[in-house]
């Protein structure tokens, strides 16, 4: 007889096979349905295979791009907040991703927030505010 899972056991299971683009997508979706303006500050390319097919070298294909290292996946705002404008920088982990010298060395200083899923993404736009005095999206 197959495994009976509860809503959010299925939920975690999904989260532990989605890649780290999958999870961005669906942070940006949760956050622009709650009136967030989020940019994505990456471009994620997949790797490709020579085609010589002696060769098997991986590589990323040319006019491939991403961002500085240190910038976060995500910026998110809102158009409540303060008026100079006041950015949120989320890097986006998969469940099994893990943080590079430079992501480590800026969530220490408390410059970027490490999210894992849309609903942690979600909870860390809120306290945010909630810690800023803001008002929500």
């Amino acid at each position: 007889m197959p495994k009976v899972l509860s809503i959010d056991a299925f939920r975690r299971e999904v989260e532990k096979s989605m890649t780290e683009e999958q999870v961005q997508n669906e942070i940006i979706n949760r956050l622009t349905q709650l009136k967030y303006i989020t940019l994505q500050t990456t471009h994620r390319v997949k790797m490709v295979t020579c085609p010589n097919t002696r060769c098997g070298h991986r590589f990323y294909p040319a006019g491939s791009y991403g961002s500085s290292y240190g910038v976060p996946d995500l910026l998110v705002s809102s158009k409540s907040w303060n008026p100079d404008g006041i950015w949120l920088g989320l890097e986006v982990k998969n469940k099994k991703g893990k943080l590079s010298k430079t992501q480590q060395d800026l969530l220490d200083l408390g410059r970027i927030v490490i999210v894992r899923s849309a609903e942690e993404a979600v909870e860390c736009v809120r306290e945010f505010e909630r810690l800023n005095n803001l008002r929500g999206g």
